[in-house]
């Protein structure tokens, strides 16, 4: 709970310093009362994204970035390994229907690296920063 308190503590002045220098800050220390010290880190890495997520970023231009992970259907390369090397759409050993289910893709969502460096392009700052979710990471 109390590195939750600390990061959130932690985002708060990293806005502020990005306001005010107008550029992402370099990580810097937070001090507590009792005079114990952290290093508080901003990385340009970032949690995933869902499909709800990925709706809400669509409007921030440049920010969403899209993967498409192609698999091959396992159970029809075996059915046809002797005729794999023949191009695909040409060869007539493969059925036409089984032809579009060879290849299947997956589409995954990605926050695009350097989102981070371009928070004063968008008027909401602090909702971008909230949405991209930099993954951030405290250091004795």
């Amino acid at each position: 709970m109390i590195e939750g308190d600390i990061k959130t503590t932690g985002k708060e002045i990293f806005l502020q310093e990005y306001r005010k220098q107008k550029s992402t800050p370099e990580s810097f220390k937070l001090k507590d009362e009792t005079g114990a010290t952290c290093l508080f880190i901003v990385m340009d890495k970032y949690t995933s994204v869902d499909e709800e997520k990925a709706e809400l970023l669509r409007e921030y231009e440049g920010v969403l970035g899209e993967n498409v992970i192609y698999k091959f259907n396992t159970e029809l390369v075996e059915k046809y390994g002797a005729v794999i090397s023949d191009l695909i759409a040409s060869s007539p050993d493969i059925e036409e229907e089984d032809k579009g289910n060879l290849i299947s893709g997956e589409k995954t969502y990605v926050v695009n690296k350097g989102s981070i460096d371009r928070l004063l392009q968008f008027a909401n700052s602090e909702q971008v920063f909230e949405l991209i979710n930099p993954i951030t990471q405290l250091k004795k």
